[in-house]
């Protein structure tokens, strides 16, 4: 009997294609902003003869969407935020997104957690696409599994690609402590440029090698030839081992 029962609350798509003149009024309705609750628009699925089973739930807020056919995909607060995965959930927020099953968006703008155990933790624009991957801050794109993305650079996109990787993207990063208080990106720098100077020095001083043996070279064949005294010669060399 509750076999039966639940057989016969599946939803068949004949029974959607024969309603779908009563979804587009509905659409026109939402669209208009006739209906502006989240109360209304399950009304008016019931009202087009669509009943779905489903524990999925909307809390609060204004047009916001949990997919039916999911089981247990919840939103709790907010505006126009889709939930579609199972078990995935949205607690607030504007424009945010949980597409695959446990995907979770605690909130802020235009998240969209699209992967198996995916996670924004808050912030703009950020999308984690990796399975069991974090992101948070702004325009962070976590692609990588097991990885995590802090976007933190005044709106430049932080691509996070690599597997079981750690990235954050920002201009500086504060280290504070009873050492006192330094800027970790300011110190790396200072050693590469550092390395660049040292290396240049390095490239002088051969430059300078290989001339000073080439004017050896010309003074020993010269004072060979009989053209320079060896006075002269000693001198020269002497000045040369003094530079």
């Amino acid at each position: 009997m509750r076999k039966q029962s639940l057989r016969n609350r599946r939803v068949s798509w004949r029974r959607i294609l024969q309603r779908v003149p009563c979804f587009a009024a509905c659409a026109v309705f939402v669209t208009l902003r006739l209906f502006t609750s989240n109360f209304a628009l399950r009304v008016c699925v019931h009202v087009c003869g669509l009943h779905v089973h489903s524990l999925s739930a909307v809390g609060g807020g204004q047009q916001n969407w949990a997919y039916t056919g999911a089981a247990d995909c919840a939103i709790n607060g907010g505006l126009h935020n889709i939930a579609t995965g199972q078990w995935a959930a949205i607690n607030g927020g504007v424009k945010n997104k949980a597409y695959s099953n446990y995907a979770t968006v605690i909130g802020g703008y235009l998240n969209k957690a699209s992967a198996r155990f995916a996670t924004v933790l808050g912030g703009s624009r950020n999308t984690v696409s990796g399975k069991v991957s974090i992101g948070m801050g702004t325009k962070v794109k976590v692609t990588g599994e097991h990885s995590a993305g802090l976007g933190f650079d005044g709106g430049d996109s932080c691509y996070i690609r690599g597997d079981s990787s750690f990235g954050a993207c920002t201009q500086k990063f504060i280290l504070s402590g009873d050492f006192g208080e330094f800027d970790l990106l300011a110190v790396l720098a200072a050693r590469r440029e550092l390395l660049e100077v040292s290396k240049t020095v390095d490239d002088v001083e051969e430059e300078n090698a290989e001339l000073e043996a080439a004017i050896r070279e010309k003074i020993t064949g010269l004072l060979d030839g009989g053209r320079i005294k060896a006075e002269t010669a000693s001198v020269v060399s002497s000045l040369l081992s003094s530079l």
